[in-house]
């Protein structure tokens, strides 16, 4: 597929939202790259724990944070939503790398706000955010003087040409060090909510990504090693008339349509497969 059919086909399908939506998507090794409202800022949901990632490990890497540090489940802890870190005996135990695999992977929402402030809170999740050349991205709860920005984007925001940029700095070894950047690529090709946007890709080929979500809201930023080359895509959507929960949301079916073109442009010639019928009963999953 020409880059040209590729624009036009996105393009048609980010037309055809009943909300708002935006796409980025750049092949590493040609340069060749889509972008449709690609530098505005979306709200993020669980797609701003890859900064607050980063910084945690920025920590660990700096000295300040002993990777071996535990930490105690204490009530002020409990978020409310029911996951794991919420289901925690009051006194348990928690290791960092548990807490990062939780917010990461299982995308607990307790453990992601338990990272951040870890990390140092979101002002200092922010620091390190403008001094890495960010400019849109940022986290908003929980961090003074970014009220009004918490009032229209929730718990952070970003672009997708920024999302991109986090996940090729990782893939690049540049984010925080060459092995703090291994183990971020690790980690964030573990996910459980593979259904949302992974479901249409090969099994076989190595992905990294991020996923958010809540109502209204759906977005996921992707790093695939593809035979034909690394390329990274970037799908974030807001103001959804669809807002029901699960992989068959409009939201989640645009970021797969565009996964799967840009798959069929720049993975192995092949289409995207179909959404994968298992595991049954995951359509209600949320991140």
């Amino acid at each position: 597929m020409r880059l040209s059919e590729l624009e036009e086909r996105v393009f048609e399908r980010v037309q055809a939202l009943e909300g708002r939506g935006a796409v980025y998507l750049r092949h590493l090794g040609c340069g060749d790259e889509v972008a449709i409202d690609a530098d505005r800022a979306f709200p993020t949901g669980c797609m701003i724990k890859i900064p607050i990632l980063l910084t945690v490990l920025q920590r660990v890497v700096d000295g300040t944070l002993p990777w071996d540090s535990v930490f105690t489940m204490t009530p002020d802890r409990v978020y409310g939503l029911g996951q794991l870190v919420d289901r925690l005996q009051i006194g348990s135990p928690m290791e960092l790398g548990e807490l990062l695999h939780h917010m990461v992977s299982l995308s607990d929402t307790a453990a992601g706000l338990w990272c951040q402030d870890i990390a140092g809170g979101g002002t200092a999740v922010n620091r390190w955010l403008a001094d890495a050349g960010y400019a849109v991205t940022r986290v908003n709860s929980r961090t003074p003087g970014r009220e009004h920005e918490f009032e229209l984007y929730g718990w952070g925001q970003m672009s997708p040409r920024e999302a991109c940029g986090l996940l090729v700095s990782i893939r690049e070894r540049r984010a925080v060090d060459p092995a703090a950047d291994a183990y971020a690529d690790r980690l964030l090709a573990s996910t459980n909510f593979f259904r949302e946007s992974l479901g249409t890709l090969p099994t076989d080929v190595h992905v990294i990504s991020k996923t958010g979500a809540y109502e209204g809201v759906c977005g996921d930023v992707l790093l695939i090693a593809a035979p034909g080359g690394t390329f990274t895509c970037a799908v974030m959507t807001d103001e959804l008339a669809d807002t029901r929960p699960g992989a068959d949301n409009a939201g989640w079916r645009l970021v797969r349509d565009v996964a799967a073109l840009a798959w069929s442009a720049w993975g192995d010639g092949s289409p995207g497969s179909e959404l994968q019928a298992w595991p049954p009963g995951r359509l209600a999953s949320r991140p």
